[in-house]
């Protein structure tokens, strides 16, 4: 039987008094749609950073497609897309040519409509907007930029940190489709989110409870600090 794309068994992390991510167990099969949910805090975005091979685990295993997440092999970056951070853009580029430049990077491909995600492009509705700049987007619109860049590049396991946000209601209903689009496409799609829409529209939900102590306000929602978190940005 072929691994799971995403495995974790009793996978957790504990810094000091603080639990930054309780012990969970999950499989995330290929071509499916796992919802994380649970108040802030809970360690959603904490377990993603795990399975991206940011952070190690304290105790349990994690492991994608079989072997141990390790975000310095250039295999596990083109198998694994970590959207869990904002997505930097050339401010002097449209946003074509910013989706372009990802896929030139990753594919060597510079027709979007070469692109095997390009239908979920179209329902994120991102041609409609295409010429234009970064900075004269919506906030809703530069969310569907920011997924689209990630959708330019290869993956077989996405992972995304509620990517609802900015969205209003008719837009998280895209969005929901979108990402079942995506996984029946092929690739495993894990989301942190507290999305109604996207919640309905996964195959699985874990939820994560609130756990004591709080985190320090001075670190993130999970209480783990990031190395550059005060730019929040990253490449896709």
């Amino acid at each position: 039987m072929a691994s799971p794309a995403l495995s974790l068994r009793d996978c957790g992390l504990t810094l000091g008094s603080t639990v930054c991510a309780p012990p969970t167990t999950l499989d995330a099969p290929a071509g499916t749609l796992t919802a994380l949910t649970g108040p802030n805090g809970s360690g959603k975005t904490t377990l993603l950073r795990i399975a991206a091979g940011r952070v190690p685990q304290h105790g349990g295993s994690a492991s994608v497609f079989g072997s141990a997440p390790d975000s310095r092999s250039a295999e596990f970056r083109r198998t694994v897309c970590d959207g869990i951070d904002p997505v930097d853009t050339a401010s002097d580029l449209t946003v074509g040519e910013n989706i372009v430049m990802v896929s030139l990077a990753w594919n060597g491909v510079s027709d979007l409509r070469d692109l095997p995600t390009a239908p979920v492009m179209l329902e994120l509705g991102v041609d409609a907007f295409l010429d234009r700049f970064p900075h004269e987007l919506s906030s809703g619109q530069r969310q569907m930029l920011t997924l689209s860049m990630l959708l330019a590049r290869p993956s077989r396991l996405m992972l995304l940190d509620e990517p609802e946000r900015h969205l209003d209601h008719e837009r998280r209903l895209i969005l929901a489709r979108a990402l079942r689009s995506l996984a029946a496409g092929g690739p495993a799609v894990v989301v942190s989110t507290h999305s109604r829409e996207i919640l309905e529209a996964a195959d699985q939900t874990v939820t994560l409870e609130a756990h004591l102590p709080r985190a320090d306000p001075d670190h993130d929602d999970d209480g783990l600090a990031q190395p550059g978190s005060e730019t929040g940005d990253a490449a896709p």
